[in-house]
């Protein structure tokens, strides 16, 4: 579950995302979409440019974008859900760790010789990182049954469902 409970409408003190949303006036899921698009475009490009320059094209190249990728979007999202642990559980503090390690295993697995283990790690990567991210996308889901809130949220989480659901599958 990526939002257990919904920050403001407990007693407790927002959480740290909660009250950066709050400050600038933005409504719940907004924050998160934002981050959820610059992160994109950042690793999009991040693994553009390392995939162009150190790999010629094929598996290696698509498993190393992969894993940049995701490996940024769940680090991003790993340290905002350990920061609402501060107030709530966040199911994402796992959901997001297992995410993130099974895109480090797919990234050594890209750059590593085959007699060094790249092929052992391929072989975990291609059973770990599907269900990992499979799990994130379970998250939001859970997210999207149980937290209430506007639109704007209701939107995140969807996202959220179709982008972790689309890189399992391309980790097939």
């Amino acid at each position: 579950l990526d939002r257990v409970r919904v920050c403001a409408s407990w007693p407790s003190p927002p959480c740290p995302a909660q009250s950066c949303a709050m400050a600038l006036g933005l409504a719940p899921g907004i924050l998160p979409i934002l981050v959820l698009g610059l992160t994109s475009v950042a690793a999009f490009c991040t693994a553009f440019a390392c995939t162009r320059s150190s790999f010629s094209s094929g598996g290696r190249a698509r498993l190393a974008a992969l894993s940049l990728i995701t490996g940024c979007l769940a680090l991003v999202y790993w340290i905002w859900a350990l920061l609402n642990l501060q107030t709530h559980f966040d199911l994402g503090s796992i959901t997001f760790f297992l995410a993130l390690a099974a895109s480090c295993v797919g990234w050594y697995a890209a750059t590593s010789p085959v007699a060094d283990g790249g092929l052992t790690a391929a072989r975990i990567f291609r059973f770990f990182a599907p269900l990992s991210y499979w799990l994130v996308t379970l998250n939001y889901a859970l997210g999207l049954a149980i937290v209430r809130g506007p639109p704007t949220r209701v939107v995140y989480f969807v996202i959220g469902m179709v982008v972790w659901a689309a890189a399992g599958v391309f980790a097939i």
